[in-house]
């Protein structure tokens, strides 16, 4: 009895996704600034004390941060060095007083990625790698990309 193999799935290149064409998006140094940025945050005390620098927008004297804390002086300046490291506070010192406050822009980038939404199916599929070589005139690839990258309708003419 002779019976043939049936193939259930196709033969794949080397890296070739089984159900959809995937790849990396962020650069190594993009992950690294990111996870700086998350392992800092993800302990509660230091959470709580970028909640209570970014609420009062201003500085905040380590003196008034103290006493919102059940922990040590040593202990709070240890967290909030670890928030400077990660470029998430700033300091500036008067006399004997520091006074922080939290850099915008260090967590605008971290929210930029957490808000990403993927582009719709429709702008998807126009803009894939594979359906640029037949949708997207190369004057139009950088337009048609970026508008699946923020969610928006194709811009080239095939997907328009």
């Amino acid at each position: 009895m002779n019976t043939k193999a049936i193939e259930l799935e196709p033969k794949r290149a080397f890296g070739q996704g089984y159900c959809s064409n995937v790849g990396l998006e962020l650069a190594t140094n993009e992950v690294a600034e990111l996870t700086l940025v998350m392992k800092a945050l993800a302990d509660p005390v230091r959470m709580q004390i970028v909640d209570v620098l970014r609420r009062y927008a201003g500085e905040v004297c380590v003196c008034d941060l103290q006493d919102l804390f059940p922990i040590s002086q040593p202990t709070l300046s240890h967290h909030l060095k670890k928030l400077r490291q990660a470029g998430i506070v700033g300091v500036e010192r008067r006399e004997q007083w520091a006074y922080y406050y939290v850099i915008p822009e260090a967590l605008e980038e971290l929210s930029a990625w957490l808000s990403w939404t993927a582009p719709s199916e429709s702008t998807a599929e126009c803009c894939s790698p594979a359906a640029q070589a037949t949708c997207c005139e190369p004057s139009e690839k950088a337009t048609c990309c970026g508008a699946a990258a923020r969610g928006d309708t194709c811009g080239c003419s095939a997907g328009a």
